[in-house]
Parts: C-alpha cells; structure tokens; sequence
C-alpha cells in the first residue's frame, strides 16, 4: 500500500523547527561593541552602521589625547556623552531586533546550557573588550596620565593648576630630548611627583654663569633655554655638574621659585615617569606644551 501523503501539521511534528535569537546575548554583544548584537540578530546594515560610528568615536576620543597639537573645541564635550547614549539605545534595539526576528519566524528564543555559558563568558569579555570601558583604563595604565601642575616652577608656560597629559611610554626605549618636560619621582624622595624641563643630558657638563645656562661650555641651541635667566643658587647650581650615564639634569623654567637640580642633583632615568606633552584643562589653555 503506497505512503499517505503528510498534512503539514503532520509533518510538523517531525521538522525541527529553526533556532532562534536569544535576545539577551544580542544585548550582550552591543555591550561589547556596538553593532554585534545587531548582526548576531540578522540585521548586518544597521550593525556595520552601528560598528562604524563607534569606531569613529573611539578614533577621535583617542586620537584627542594622542595628538600632542590638538586643542580643546566645545564640541568634543559631547563625544563621550555621545557614544554613551549610543551604546545604551543600541543595546535596547538589538534587544528588539533579536524578539523581531524570533516574531516574523514562528520561532521560539534559543535556550541552552552553552547559551548560558556563552553569556558568562560575554560578561567576563565585556569588562576589557568594551570601549566605553576599555580605552580609558588603557589609556590610565598603560600610556596616559594625568597630571596636575602643583606649583608656579614652570611659568609662564605651566601655571599652577593645570592639568597636563603624560605619555607614560616616551622613556620606554630611550631617555629624553633636550627641552622636553618630564614628570619623575624626586631622586631623594620618590613619593613626591616633579614635573621640569630637560637642561642636561648625560656625560654633559652643566652650569650657571652669570644667569645664562651652559652646556659643555656653550649655550643651549633650544629657544626656551637659552632665553631663560638661571639663578646661581644651590650646592649643584654653584658649580659645574657632570651628568653621570642616565642622569638628567632638570630646571624649572620659573628659576627664581623652582626646586630642581641646582639643589639635588641629577634625575635617574629610572626615575622619569613620562614627558608632559599637552595641556587638557584649564580648556581655554588646552593645546602643546611650548
């Protein structure tokens, strides 16, 4: 006897109906960067959107703070309140976009035990994969800081109060330039934080002789340096200093009312914590160190 031909409620039974969206990662994923809960949920358009506007926010934030010769505009106050609003509507809508495309395939959410685990992994994920999160610790504890300007030893161009962004990796791979401000921890008294302009470099002779800086004998070719009176003061200032291999010597550029090495002595380069590149607040000041 032939087969009956099934009924499609029969032959339902039998189909294994298609996988759905779990809502809750498509939400978890947004978290991680935006736009990858919209593509897990189908919608690649909206996703690759969403994927490039954050990286564009993220470009910009980033590249603020990297480039030394940026100054502050109004505008960018916004940007990170922007990719925060971005980020929670996009996690909602991607939310929504995984329940629609459950809705339009009669469909029911995916349910399993490597979905759960899959989500805890996406928490854990999220706490160093999301940008929001990511690129400011990244930028705290591995190449940026900030630093905030205790005293008026660096005026006119430093004033006491400002805030200014320390590139952390300068001295990584070799020590500073002549004229660079660096912020290092005292030679004496680690716990106290200095920020000084580079004036000798090491094997160099430093002196002072009559208010004029001298390097090896001649003064300094760099403009702030030269221009700069020095006072004759202190037990390394009275006299002609020889940098030992990775010392600096350091002066602050307002002589008359700066602790530096014409009373300590020379800087460890394993004492420098970065160079001071640009200032960020007050932002009427913001822009490169002269």
């Amino acid at each position: 006897m032939d087969a009956q031909p099934q009924t499609p409620a029969q032959a339902s039974k039998y189909e294994t109906p298609p996988m759905g969206k779990e809502p809750l990662l498509a939400s978890l994923l947004s978290l991680i960067y935006p736009g990858l809960g919209h593509i897990y949920a189908g919608n690649l358009g909206l996703g690759l959107v969403f994927l490039g506007v954050m990286t564009g926010i993220v470009v910009v934030s980033v590249g603020y703070v990297l480039h030394p010769a940026t100054r502050f505009h109004p505008a960018l106050a916004a940007v990170p309140a922007t990719g925060l609003i971005l980020e929670l509507a996009v996690v909602i809508d991607s939310y929504r976009s995984a329940w629609k495309w459950n809705f339009k395939r009669d469909c029911p959410p995916q349910r399993s035990g490597a979905l759960t685990t899959l989500l805890v992994l996406g928490i854990l994920v999220l706490l160093v994969g999301n940008p929001s999160v990511n690129v400011p610790v990244f930028l705290k504890a591995k190449a940026i800081q900030l630093f905030k300007v205790p005293t008026s030893s660096m005026r006119p161009g430093l004033l006491e109060g400002d805030w200014v962004f320390v590139d952390k990796e300068a001295y990584r791979q070799q020590g500073p330039v002549r004229g660079e401000l660096v912020v290092f921890r005292h030679p004496q008294e680690p716990k106290r934080i200095f920020l000084k302009r580079v004036a000798g470099l090491p094997g160099e002779t430093v002196q002072v002789d009559r208010e004029q800086l001298l390097i090896n004998g001649a003064a300094p070719k760099e403009t702030r340096l030269a221009q700069t009176h020095y006072f004759r003061e202190g037990s390394f200032g009275e006299r002609i200093v020889k940098g030992e291999p990775d010392h600096y010597y350091v002066l602050g550029d307002n002589t008359a009312g700066s602790d530096d090495s014409r009373f300590w002595g020379t800087v460890p380069r394993e004492n420098l914590v970065g160079r001071a590149y640009k200032i960020i607040y007050p932002f009427k000041r913001s822009g490169p160190i002269e």
